[in-house]
Order: C-alpha cells, then structure tokens, then sequence
C-alpha cells in the first residue's frame, strides 16, 4: 500500500473539558490520546503525521513529536489560528473559538499532497480502525470518492453529559446518504438513548452510525471544501458560527461533486468530552496495556 498521511486535528478549545486535552495524560506513562494514534500510524507504515494547532500549543507540540523523523516520517505543524485574511474576510475582534473542523482540514492543505486520514486529537481510534480507513483511501478507484470509518451511536456516549453526533445514513452501497450534526445526546435515567433526529434516520437510536471524524480523503477534497468556506465567510455569523466536516460533505455530496464510502465499524472507541470522562479513558487504556495490545511505555 502506498504511504498515507495521518493528520491529526488538535486545535479546539476543549470548553467542556476544561483543559487542553489534547496533550493531557492519559497513559500509564504520561501518554496522551494523540500519542496512541501516532504509534498506531508509525507501526502502520504510514509515511507522514500532520498536527494542526492552535498558536497556544504549537512550539510544544512540534518539540514533543520531532522524534517521529527518527522513525522515518516527515512531521509538520499545521497552524489554525483566527486569522482569516488570504480568504478576503477581516477577522472578526469578538471571534474567540476556532473556525470549525472544516478551517482545520484546509490549515492541512499545503502539506499533504497524498490520499490521508484525519482524525481528532482527543480520541482514541485504535489500530484496526485507522488501518481500515487508510488501506482503502489509498486504494480508492473511484475519483472524487472518500471514506468515513463510522461507530455506533451506542460505543460513542459519556456517561457524564451530552454530547453531539454527527449521524449518518447511506444506501444500499454504503455510500453516504445525509450526515446531520444532532446536539445534546445522552441517556435518561432509565438509560434510554435520548436523541431527537428527523423521520429519515429510521433504526434504533443505538445502532445508528455516526461520525467521529475518522475520514480517508484524498487530495481532492481541498479544492471543494476551500470554496465552501469562502462561501461560508461571506454568509455567516463570523463571531460565532463554525465550519463542520459534516456540513461541508452534506453539501458536497447534495451537489454530486464527491461521494463518501461509509464503513462502520465495531472496534472500541472512547474519548473525552467532559472533565469526569478522564478516569474511564485511563482505564480503558490500561485494560489495552494490561491485553499487550499496547506497551506500557509507547516511546523510549
């Protein structure tokens, strides 16, 4: 298989979590969630990582990741900062949050040229996963047609708050239908899945599929996705609004212009949201260390 690049989204703010959660220990030797998705692509052969960052943790993320060069991998730092001039927009002075997941992929843009998967930060994906999605970007025969790795709606729930989903449905092709962005899903005291979604997502709320923005894209999509958000900009409220993965592909896909191959998959996925999910994602990590599915110590 032909080398593909891992880019890794890490500029969001964590408002829910309270603190930087993407470099914040997890692992039983100081680990984050970041560095289990780095070891899964270096073991992988994956031939590149991109971090796209925020200014407050650009030097420390690009001196703590240097050593993956030792492994063979080039490494870059993408920066998602508020700045928004090369699209023509004057950024906003109350703008506070970043711009959205979709800002974050283009930030990625001039240092991926290869088929590549894209994932979040504060989420643990695991090795089967990341290598389902990269082995069937990488040999996607289809022009302008990505991947979605999809979970459970079930596997993906903090039993500390509500979250947010975005929800898919496909064809009999598996090829995505509609992804919608569904807010505040939890479960009610009996444990009862709690979602309000439209009558077209039909299934058990629990079996629905949904993503965790584990994509396999090709090179292509930059062109499409830099004209939405310039699009985007021109309409928006640009003190608030963000540019979502989903929305883009939602109208990507309502235009023709790409179709997306939706894989769900069953492999474990956990990750943090709120403060309280922290201890159940060190357990969760050491239940993998203790199977030797990983080491303790991931890097010497």
């Amino acid at each position: 298989m032909n080398k593909p690049t891992l880019v890794i989204m890490a500029a969001g703010m964590g408002s829910r979590y309270g603190a930087t959660k993407q470099i914040d220990v997890f692992g039983p030797s100081g680990e984050s969630l970041m560095d289990y998705a780095i070891y899964d692509a270096i073991n992988l052969g994956f031939g590149k990582i991109v971090i796209v960052v925020s200014p407050t943790i650009e030097h420390a993320i690009q001196e703590r990741y240097q050593f993956v060069k030792a492994f063979g991998l080039d490494f870059h730092t993408a920066l998602q900062s508020l700045e928004v001039f090369d699209f023509g927009i004057k950024t906003p002075t109350n703008r506070i949050k970043p711009w959205g997941t979709g800002h974050a992929l283009l930030m990625a843009e001039k240092y991926v040229t290869e088929p590549f998967v894209l994932i979040n930060a504060d989420d643990f994906y695991g090795h089967q996963t990341l290598e389902k999605t990269a082995s069937r970007i990488v040999t996607m025969p289809v022009v302008n047609r990505h991947v979605l790795t999809a979970f459970r709606l079930k596997n993906t729930l903090s039993e500390h708050g509500f979250v947010s989903r975005a929800v898919c449905k496909t064809d009999a092709k598996n090829l995505l239908v509609e992804i919608l962005e569904a807010e505040s899903i939890g479960r009610d005291a009996a444990g009862n899945i709690i979602i309000s979604m439209p009558e077209q997502f039909s299934g058990a709320a629990g079996e629905r599929m949904v993503s965790m923005n584990c994509w396999g894209f090709s090179p292509s999509i930059f062109t499409p996705l830099k004209r939405l958000f310039e699009a985007f900009l021109h309409a928006d409220n640009l003190e608030s609004a963000e540019f979502f993965i989903p929305f883009a592909i939602q109208q990507l896909i309502g235009a023709k212009e790409i179709s997306v191959e939706v894989n769900c998959t069953e492999q474990p996925w956990f990750g943090v949201t709120w403060p309280e999910d922290k201890a159940y994602v060190r357990s969760r990590i050491l239940q993998l260390v203790d199977q030797e599915q990983y080491p303790e110590k991931l890097f010497g």
